[in-house]
């Protein structure tokens, strides 16, 4: 399941998706086989009094814990990037923590969707969207075949509006 839209007005181009990725259902199963650990661990510990084994208990708990929360980043995580008259903003936010990139509006190139051929995807396709500006690239993660017609519509739509930002600010 995925979601893509792209609003658009005079003044700004906003961009938003969220993915669910199958990866999660194989964190599901590890974070199952992770909790029967943990509590077998904690019986030992705790029960039949066996202290050897608290640093052990402590480390699957920690990965327990790692493993809870990339299952929340997974189900709630968004990614959405607002070009205006200002630049790019890009944030992706999450339940547990919120990452912003800025870049100025005279500093990006172009939009364009790049494709990856792998297979440790189960499709063998991965798309990224790639902002190229003049210190590098950024990469955005599509994982999902069935965006590559909205992907290519999204880059020209938003190169269009690019140039159309920098006309302006020329005047």
């Amino acid at each position: 399941m995925q979601t893509f839209k792209i609003e658009k007005t005079d003044a700004q181009c906003v961009v938003s998706w969220r993915h669910f990725s199958w990866v999660v259902l194989f964190l599901f199963v590890k974070l199952g086989a992770f909790t029967i650990l943990c509590v077998v661990l904690t019986l030992l510990v705790f029960v039949q009094q066996m202290f050897s084994y608290i640093l052990l208990a402590l480390m699957f708990w920690g990965y327990w814990l790692f493993i809870f929360s990339a299952i929340i980043n997974v189900l709630f995580g968004k990614t959405r990037f607002v070009l205006d008259k200002n630049g790019l903003v890009s944030t992706y936010t999450c339940l547990m923590f919120k990452r912003e990139k800025w870049i100025d509006l005279t500093d990006i190139c172009c939009f364009e969707k790049r494709r990856i051929d792998t297979r440790r995807v189960e499709t063998g396709l991965y798309y990224l969207l790639r902002v190229a500006y003049q210190y590098g690239e950024v990469d955005f993660s599509i994982p999902s075949k069935d965006l590559e017609k909205e992907l290519d519509d999204c880059c020209n739509q938003l190169n269009v509006f690019l140039e159309t930002l920098k006309a302006e600010a020329a005047h």
